[in-house]
């Protein structure tokens, strides 16, 4: 009996072991919902369906523009949901909102994601005032572990 409960314990709690990341670049979305975050600098998250058009790190700063990388977590049990952070740094210098007059140096939101299911990690310049030039970096984190990151040099148009 003792055995058997700690077999069910160990199987309960899941594990994050790593992420790949399958796809990156430039995509295209639709928007599915949005709502209302704290972490970012427009005060909003999207969730959108997407396909990307292009594979590369080099983004050209400009409204309209959609970049990041999917990303599979890899652990046990599969179909497990673990909180994930999805951070992107700002260039030095951040992000300012002109309706705010804050100034982001990185967004921070945090949601729960299925250990074995793709996820997308992307940024959507939805605003002027947000395409930044630079190098803007996103990374993944389950707990205190990294499990992806990619940089992104965003270009003058």
């Amino acid at each position: 009996m003792l055995a058997f409960v700690s077999q069910v314990a160990s199987a309960e709690t899941p594990s994050v072991t790593g992420a790949d990341i399958p796809r990156f670049g430039i995509y295209e979305g639709k928007v599915l919902n949005s709502e209302t975050s704290s972490g970012t600098p427009t005060g909003t998250i999207m969730r959108v369906i997407h396909t990307f058009t292009s594979e590369t790190t080099t983004v050209p700063a400009r409204k309209g523009i959609r970049f990041g990388y999917e990303y599979r977590l890899a652990g046990a049990p599969n179909g497990a949901l673990v909180p994930v952070r999805s951070i992107t740094i700002f260039p030095p210098g951040g992000i300012r909102n002109p309706r705010t007059g804050e100034v982001f140096s990185r967004s921070d939101v945090t949601e729960r994601w299925a250990i074995g299911s793709t996820v997308l990690h992307g940024y959507s310049l939805d605003e002027d005032w947000e395409a930044v030039p630079g190098t803007w970096v996103l990374q993944t984190w389950v707990g205190e572990q990294k499990v992806a990151e990619m940089e992104f040099t965003l270009t003058a148009p």
